[in-house]
């Protein structure tokens, strides 16, 4: 019998999570052949739930569907990665440029993160889930723009990004991080809150210190 996967509540949410996880990291390579039935069985899920996921890989570019029907994954690579970086660093530059064209700013939200991020570096509790606060600051510092489509643009390249953390928590990450990780992100609120100009080079180096880990871990996965 085919072990199961996944421990939590098998959702088409849950097994597009792990999917995407394990397109990233090459467990599944470029034209490997996708067949329902034995992802429901290894899911321990309904061909319906693991058929949704699927359509969910397919509209981020992941999985393509054939012209028989079934589907094959198009593959992770770096390059893909760095791409995602770099439209994740055209977005969040727009975005600050947005912001200060406005006159009224609610920063609410970004504090709100950044409160949060302050108290788990104080309790250095193990549970935290760090990329989890990254994703969340760094939409937040998107939301202060208050532009729909730039927002709706950085959403789609979440999920994406957010697997891409993950791996770089779950294999970089170490208590002596923490600090800094709090002193970056509040460095960036306060540059934006004070317009200083200078947030946009520590933005792109924020951002790019992130793909150099992914691009490491992705390496160190897939050879």
């Amino acid at each position: 019998m085919t072990q199961k996967r996944v421990a939590r509540a098998v959702t088409p949410e849950r097994i597009q999570e792990q999917l995407r996880k394990e397109i990233i990291i090459g467990k599944y390579r470029k034209g490997s052949k996708i067949i329902e039935t034995e992802l429901a069985e290894e899911f321990g899920a309904s061909r319906g739930s693991v058929r949704s996921a699927l359509q969910a890989l397919e509209g981020e570019g992941m999985i393509h569907m054939l012209p028989n029907g079934r589907k094959e994954v198009v593959g992770f690579t770096k390059k893909e990665a760095r791409d995602m970086y770099e439209l994740r660093w055209t977005i969040e530059n727009r975005a600050v440029e947005i912001s200060w064209e406005n006159k009224t700013l609610c920063f609410t939200p970004m504090l709100e993160v950044l409160k949060e991020i302050e108290q788990c570096a104080k309790e250095l509790r193990e549970d935290t889930n760090w990329y989890d606060l990254d994703i969340r600051f760094h939409h937040a510092l998107v939301q202060v723009a208050d532009n729909a489509p730039l927002l709706k643009a950085w959403e789609i390249t979440m999920p994406t990004m957010y697997a891409l953390l993950e791996l770089n928590t779950s294999i970089d990450y170490k208590p002596r991080y923490i600090s800094e990780f709090l002193m970056k992100h509040k460095a960036l609120s306060e540059m934006i809150i004070t317009r200083d100009e200078a947030i946009y080079a520590v933005l792109k180096e924020h951002i790019t210190t992130a793909y150099a880990i992914s691009e490491q871990v992705m390496e160190r996965l897939n050879p």
